[in-house]
């Protein structure tokens, strides 16, 4: 039967010792590098992922651009994306603009006979306006 166990952990030097459930650290300097190191795996394994939409143009010739952020923004939400984590930067001018034929809608794909799925419903921008600059 054996007494005594020795452990060794090897991670930049740092080597923990157990002799008859005594320990001896050496090196403990490093110890904070492990405790760093264990506490941003854990933070990577538990934070939330970020998107970032931006559409930097406006006007109603640039309709697609905006058209192209809201879209993006669906997608992610549809995908499961959770739209909390979802910042959105969109001049917001081509939804009630004097050109556009369908006020308060976007479509991303609109054709004369179909305009598609309105993209802009449900889209939380979070800096509009002059908030956008490209």
């Amino acid at each position: 039967m054996i007494d005594y166990a020795t452990i060794f952990i090897n991670l930049n030097h740092l080597i923990v010792y157990d002799f008859k459930f005594e320990w001896c650290l050496l090196h403990s300097y490093n110890i904070m590098k492990v405790i760093i190191l264990l506490a941003l795996i854990t933070c990577l394994a538990t934070s939330a992922q970020w998107a970032l939409l931006v559409a930097g143009s406006n006007t109603f010739s640039n309709y697609r651009h905006q058209a192209d952020v809201f879209h993006a923004y669906q997608s992610l939400v549809q995908s499961g994306f959770d739209s909390d984590y979802i910042i959105t930067f969109a001049y917001n001018d081509i939804v009630n603009s004097a050109s556009n034929p369908f006020k308060g809608k976007v479509f991303n794909k609109p054709t004369y006979q179909n305009p598609g799925v309105d993209v802009y419903a449900g889209v939380k921008i979070d800096y509009s306006g002059a908030d956008v600059t490209p």
